[in-house]
């Protein structure tokens, strides 16, 4: 549809109405036309509501500072949502807008279309595309489910059969580089909720009929009108319910400003207890205020599913699954959707009957959606819209005449969009027969690669056609999907709502005639040109026309005449094609059409292929250099040049003009004079190639002392510009700063994107490099005061003044550095190189020295091992030391490998604790780093330990008995010769560990106590020996041991006499030896690496009939299997 042919600047009754999808050329002739657009779709009656997609394009060259704004609109002129091309970046550059929402399908759409609120009104052309989606149960049209296609309102009702409905939602992601979140709200429209208001007083108060607004109930988004004194007010209400104590209150003024509270606080999403008051003032500036509290609400409540379509859950914010999640009105319930593309299953369900709307806040930017198909002005958006394809619905169809020798592509009549760029299949059907279309039990299916190529498959051969012959054909464009590949009772979802556009229809009437067209080149530069050539495919005869109109909407071309007509005598047509010279639209190369319009009647749908050809222009292309990046001071100037590069591409007569802009305080000059300065645009062109530029300080607009310590800054602007036509960013700003030079002085200082010197001075700087080579140099390190560099992209050098001894340079890591020349401090990051007192420059990186292992750091191997489930402690502080004194890093790694978590290590106090568990037994090799930067050396300065942790850290159980172990004592072990015990092992429940092999002669307790020693020694003891001695009767086992008192491997008269002693109490004995299962006396003991730890019993030396016993203070019994 042309908007020009309409009058549409009203919006009244009269206003055309569309009820398809529409493409819409249209144009704002003046700054105040305002355009006008009104649908009301045919949808089918089951529809509960309309979401929709206005897509806006400027469809040739225009000013980049123009810019428009598209509005939606409902039947009662209320604005539903609206976008202004000023708040889009970047639409200068593509000239595209895009504006979604949703509407219930008891309103009409109106699409607005006027100019930007800010930017300068355009009476370039433009392209509309408006698509709708219905939102339907899928109850309503027998399917088991209908799809969410973006982030606005999806209208809907539960109706429920039996016990409950289930309405149940389809929707897929694109991929993205991460996972993204999105927001789920459920809403009620229908949802109340029971109000109640008083004065401050606690008066009930009145509606306007006089009704008291107690316990009143009111629905969601409505208003609620009270009198109070001589006030009337009015309130928006809308709510969303929290949980069975708490809603959330929004309250609005008639006017749409938020209600305020007593304290003048918004009243947006309060959250508010029921039969609990809130202030509400009468208006927002009024001293006057009610108390108003929500007595109840009334609501939907279904739970709310969601998984992927294969049945993979998905979580919630806080990770939990959602399944079954009851949604309050108003609910919000986040799920995170994966980064690889998904397609997802969402379902509600309610035991309750009712109307409801659901939103997918954030879908929209990673949605995949169905493909567009546009026919003639046509737009199919939607696949359940249009169900029609009988006969009379085939009359109402566009028609084409087609040339039976040319054929014609269905590309050239079915022209789809994909919006995610995944168009996947064409679809083609008939109900006449069309040699290579299928019907619609078995449609023709043409691949999107071979269409976008024209190939045969998509091209329709009516060479054996009778002219005069007609026929219908319908079609479609299907987008990839996962969707489409799920299964449903064994059928694949191959197209639907999900994926695929409306179906769309065209006749094709068969005509001898025909126009062809041909280029004699296809790519020309901007002043050049072509010729095209028309041609008829059948001769006219007599007085027999046909006229043409050559048209480009791109207004990239001209045509020696843009109307051409045939005749009997001239069936052969050369115009001249030129590309426009001076046409700025600053697009280096790009494909432009001629489109052929026959105006003559009986020819006017004579479908003629449109051409392309490929035109070029000059973009002027600048370049900055910088000859003295400097603070401009009243004895100093920054100095650059601007260079056009391409200048040879521009006249005098078409220059390239460039006006460049200043703060006050600043000049731009030709030289170091302010009488030089700059007062008009530049022209650039093949005889002034380049500008020398000075920023000078301009002390009489701001003189030296009104100039702050911290500088006054300004980005120098340069505009270019072709005539009337501006080109955005065509030079980059340059930022400069006015200072007055002293040590008290803090400024800043940036550089450009060429290759930049500077200077530092004694102001306290904080320069900022950007590419280029850079490079800033110091002639005095007073002037280091407190400095920072960074130096940005490139390979940039430091110069200072003194030899490398004066400095200390510190790598603070991440390339960054300290440079320190006594008191004064230099911060400098992302500098490569330093030079000293005019010395090659070097990498700043080759300076530092790697910290190195000590040689008397004292630990060994042994100092590691330890023992499971025991934790062991190493101090690490003199392992490594640095030649400059730099804290180090130290990084572990044990196998090669990142070392387990029961190593750990505190910086802090550079303490290594192992704690291995019963797992971690074996023998492993521990590496560790040191780093005096903030990332590991490669190579680094090294040292490597073995770690030996047995798989027990038990070496002996110690027995009181067969039946009971030793626990809560500690063992002393005695050497034969010692004056003191050589080692104490404590027993737990029996078991010892052991770090180191001992070797023992025998052992004595801690606790003297532990065991009778007085009573259990006795004459008895003597005769047992005794008789031993004389062989009345042989001791064995327990009792020889305990009998050998000297542990001299033999039961002798020295025995006996040291158990007299002890009986007389001449010398007690104390002692006791370890013995085996076997008998033997144990003279070993040894840390275990692995195997069953052996069992030994205490026995007390001279107790040979063993009628002593430890107390059970100090005993435990064993287990017995």
């Amino acid at each position: 549809m042309n908007e020009l042919n309409v009058n549409n600047d009203l919006l009244t009754s009269d206003l055309l109405t569309t009820n398809v999808d529409q493409l819409i050329f249209g144009q704002l002739t003046t700054d105040s036309d305002v355009d006008y657009y009104k649908f009301q779709t045919g949808l089918l009656p089951t529809a509960l509501g309309v979401g929709f997609t206005a897509k806006f394009s400027v469809n040739e060259s225009f000013d980049a500072q123009a810019g428009w704004k598209i509005s939606l609109i409902d039947n009662s002129e209320q604005v539903i949502t609206s976008v202004d091309s000023s708040t889009v970046t970047g639409f200068a550059a593509s000239g595209e807008l895009s504006l979604s929402g949703s509407y219930d399908s008891a309103k009409i759409a109106y699409v607005k279309v006027e100019k930007s609120v800010t930017d300068a009104g355009s009476s370039s052309q433009y392209k509309l595309i408006f698509e709708q989606h219905q939102q339907i149960s899928e109850d309503a049209i027998s399917a088991d489910a209908v799809s969410i296609m973006g982030d606005v309102a999806n209208h809907s009702a539960f109706a429920v059969t039996g016990t409950s409905d289930t309405d149940t939602y389809l929707f897929e992601t694109t991929a993205a580089d991460a996972s993204s979140s999105m927001g789920f709200v459920f809403i009620d429209p229908n949802a109340t909720a029971s109000i109640s208001l008083t004065s401050s007083a606690d008066t009930a108060l009145n509606d306007s009929s006089t009704v008291a607004i107690t316990e009143r109930s009111y629905a969601h988004d409505g208003t609620v009108t009270f009198v109070n004194g001589a006030d009337t007010v009015s309130l928006n209400l809308s709510f969303a319910i929290i949980n069975s104590d708490t809603v959330s209150v929004t309250l609005k003024y008639a006017d749409g400003s938020l209600a305020k509270d007593d304290a003048g606080a918004d009243i947006s999403a309060r959250e508010l207890d029921y039969n609990t008051n809130l202030s509400v003032k009468h208006s927002a500036d009024s001293s006057t205020s009610v108390k108003f509290s929500i007595d109840s609400t009334v609501a939907l409540s279904p739970s709310l599913t969601i998984r992927t379509i294969d049945g993979g859950s998905v979580t919630d914010s806080l990770g939990s699954t959602i399944s079954d999640t009851v949604v309050n009105h108003g609910k919000s319930v986040t799920l995170t959707a994966d980064a690889s593309a998904t397609a997802y299953k969402l379902e509600l369900t309610s035991s309750t009957d009712g109307s409801y709307n659901i939103q997918l806040d954030g879908l929209a930017t990673r949605a995949n959606g169905p493909a567009l198909l546009t026919v003639d002005d046509l737009v199919g958006s939607d696949y359940y819209i249009n169900t029609d394809f009988s006969t009379t619905a085939e009359s109402a169809l566009p028609v084409y005449l087609v040339n039976k020798t040319n054929g014609v592509d269905l590309a050239s009549v079915f022209i789809p969009t994909s919006l995610s760029n995944n168009l996947e299949t064409m679809y083609f059907m008939s109900n006449d027969t069309v040699a290579g279309i299928g019907t619609f039990a078995t449609a023709t299916s043409v691949s999107a690669s071979d269409y976008a190529s024209l190939a045969n498959t998509q091209h329709l051969d009516l060479s054996t056609y009778t002219a005069g012959t007609e026929f219908s054909i319908w079609g479609f464009a299907a987008n990839q999907s996962l969707i489409a590949a799920d299964t449903v009772d064994g059928t694949a979802r191959s197209v639907g709502q999900h994926n695929a556009s409306a179906i769309m229809g065209a006749t094709f009437k068969v005509t001898e005639q025909g126009i062809n067209s041909a280029l004699s080149a296809t790519n020309i530069a901007e002043g050049e040109t072509a010729t095209l050539t028309l041609s008829l495919s059948q001769a006219l005869t007599g007085s027999e026309t046909i006229s043409v109109s050559l048209s480009n909407t791109s207004n990239d071309l001209s045509f020696s005449s843009d109307q051409v007509t045939f005749n009997a005598s001239t069936q052969s047509i050369d115009v001249t094609v030129t590309a426009i010279a001076g046409d700025a639209d600053f697009s280096q190369s790009e494909s432009v059409s001629i489109d052929f319009t026959p105006t003559t009647a009986g020819f006017t749908n004579l479908l003629v292929p449109s051409l392309n050809l490929t035109t070029s222009e000059d973009i002027p292309s600048f370049s900055i250099s910088t000859q003295n990046v400097a603070l401009v001071t009243a004895d100093s100037s920054y100095q650059y040049t601007i260079s056009l590069d391409n200048a040879s591409s521009f006249s005098d007569d078409l220059p390239a003009n460039v006006s460049i802009a200043v703060a006050s305080g600043f000049v731009i000059s030709t030289s170091a004079d302010i009488a030089d300065a700059v007062t008009g645009a530049i022209a650039f062109s093949a005889s002034n190639t380049s500008a020398s530029l000075y920023v000078l300080a301009d002390t009489t607009a701001v003189a030296d002392a009104a100039v702050p310590t911290t500088g006054i800054e300004s980005a120098v602007t340069h505009t270019v510009a072709l005539g009337s036509l501006t080109i955005a960013s065509a030079i980059d700003n340059v930022n400069v700063t006015r200072a007055v030079i002293h040590t008290n002085s803090q400024v800043s200082l940036s550089g450009t994107t060429a290759t930049d010197a500077i200077a530092a001075t004694a102001a306290q700087e904080s320069i900022t490099l950007l590419a280029g080579a850079d490079s800033v140099s110091y002639t005095s390190d007073s002037d280091i005061a407190g400095d920072s560099i960074d130096g940005g992209d490139g390979t940039d050098v430091l110069n200072l003044v003194s030899a490398k001894a004066d400095y200390t340079i510190a790598d603070t890591g991440n390339q960054t550095y300290t440079v320190t020349h006594g008191s004064h401090v230099l911060n400098i990051s992302n500098i490569e190189n330093v030079s000293f007192a005019g010395t090659t420059a070097v990498a700043l990186n080759s300076l530092n020295e790697d910290p190195v292992v000590n040689s008397s750091h004292g630990l060994t191997d042994t100092n590691f091992n330890t023992a499971i489930n025991t934790t062991q402690t190493i101090d690490l502080s003199s392992l490594f030391s640095d030649p400059e004194g730099d804290s180090l890093t130290l990084y572990f790694s044990v196998n090669s490998g990142a070392a387990p978590s029961w190593v750990q290590f505190d910086a802090d106090t550079k303490i290594l604790t192992l704690a291995p568990g019963s797992s971690d037994a074996g023998t492993y090799t521990l590496a560790i780093s040191a780093s005096d930067e903030a990332v590991a050396l490669d190579p680094a300065p090294s040292i490597s330990f073995s770690m030996v942790i047995p798989a027990t850290n038990v070496d002996a159980n110690i027995l009181a008995s067969s039946t009971h172990s030793i626990t809560g004592l500690n063992l002393e072990l005695w050497s034969e010769t010692g004056s003191s015990a050589e080692q104490s092992l404590t027993t737990t429940n029996g078991e010892v560990s052991i770090d180191t092999n001992h070797t023992v002669d025998h052992v004595k307790l801690s606790e003297s106590s532990a065991y009778n020693m007085a009573d259990a020694i006795d004459i008895s003891d003597v005769l047992l020996a005794v008789k031993h001695i004389i062989d009345v009767s042989s001791l064995t086992g327990n009792a020889k041991q305990a009998a050998d008192v000297n542990n001299d491997g033999s039961v002798d008269i020295s025995d006996v006499l040291l158990i007299v002693k002890h009986v007389i109490d001449i010398a007690p004995i104390d002692h006791f030896d370890l013995v085996d299962s076997s008998g033997n006396r144990v003279t070993q003991l040894t840390d275990l690496t692995s195997g069953d730890a052996p069992s030994y019993q205490l026995i007390m030396n001279g107790d040979v009939n063993m009628d002593g016993a430890f107390s059970e203070t100090y005993t435990t019994a064993l287990d017995v299997v």
